[in-house]
C-alpha cells in the first residue's frame, strides 16, 4: 500500500473518496471495501503499483439493505449429496421457492462437493427475490473478470465462499432498487473487476480509468 501511495497517489485517494461517496467504510474489520493494491504498466515498458477499492460481502449486502425496500438478504451453499438425498429444492417460474434442509451429519466438505449457491432478498412488502446459481455460473463469471481473486472457492482461505457468495448476490442485486449510490457503487465494482482503476484528478473528482 505504501508503494501504491508513493507511485500513483491518485489511485488512492480516489478509492477512498469513491469509500466516501458511496458510503461504506475501507476498514479491514467491517468486511465492507477491501482497498487492493496490485501492479499495472506504466507505459514505458516498467510497472507501478496502484489501488482498487474492491466491495466485500457485507458491503454488496449494505447497498441492498440501504434501499429500505429490503429486510434482509439470506445466501446458502448447496452441496452434492444434498442434491442427491432430496435435501434440496429449487422451483422456478412464476413463483420461485427454496427449500433446503441442510445436511449437517457430513462434518467435512470441499469445493469439489459444492453444486450451486443461492441467495434471498426478503422484501418489505412480503415477497421474495431469489438467485439461484451453478458453481460453473460463477466460476463462468470469475473467468470473465480481469482482476485475479485466488479467494473464489478456496478451501482454506475462504471457506464459507463469501467471495462467491458476493458474486451471486450482486447478480440479485440486479433484480431489486437500489438508490443512486448502490447502483453506482455496484457498476463501478463490477467495472474494477473488469480490469479498470479509479482516480482522483487535481479537482478531487473520480475518473475511471482503464489500465494494461
Amino acid at each position: 500500500m505504501l508503494r501504491a501511495f508513493q507511485e500513483n497517489p491518485a489511485s488512492l485517494f480516489g478509492s477512498i473518496l469513491h469509500c466516501a461517496e458511496i458510503g461504506l467504510s475501507p476498514a479491514e474489520v467491517t468486511g465492507e471495501v477491501s482497498l487492493i493494491p496490485f501492479e499495472v504498466r506504466d507505459g514505458n515498458g516498467g510497472k507501478k503499483m496502484t489501488v482498487k477499492p474492491m466491495l466485500g460481502y457485507k458491503g454488496v449486502l449494505k447497498l441492498i439493505l440501504r434501499s429500505g425496500k429490503v429486510l434482509k438478504v439470506d445466501t446458502g451453499l448447496v452441496y452434492r449429496d444434498e442434491i442427491e438425498n432430496g435435501l434440496f429444492e429449487f422451483i422456478d417460474g412464476t413463483e420461485q421457492k427454496i427449500v433446503h434442509k441442510p445436511n449437517f451429519l457430513v462434518t467435512h466438505r470441499s469445493n469439489a462437493d459444492l453444486v450451486a449457491i443461492y441467495a434471498v432478498a426478503h422484501l418489505t412488502n412480503g415477497e421474495k427475490a431469489i438467485k439461484v446459481m451453478r458453481k460453473d455460473e460463477i466460476v463462468g463469471i470469475q473467468k470473465t473478470l480481469k482482476v485475479e481473486n485466488t479467494l473464489y472457492f478456496d478451501d482454506k482461505n475462504d471457506p464459507q465462499n463469501w467471495m462467491a457468495r458476493k458474486t451471486v448476490v450482486k447478480q440479485l442485486a440486479k433484480l431489486l432498487e437500489k438508490d443512486f449510490y448502490g447502483m453506482n457503487a455496484l457498476e463501478i465494482d463490477s467495472r474494477m473487476e473488469g480490469g479498470k482503476i479509479i482516480v482522483a484528478d487535481e479537482s478531487d473528482n473520480l475518473q475511471i480509468k482503464e489500465v494494461q
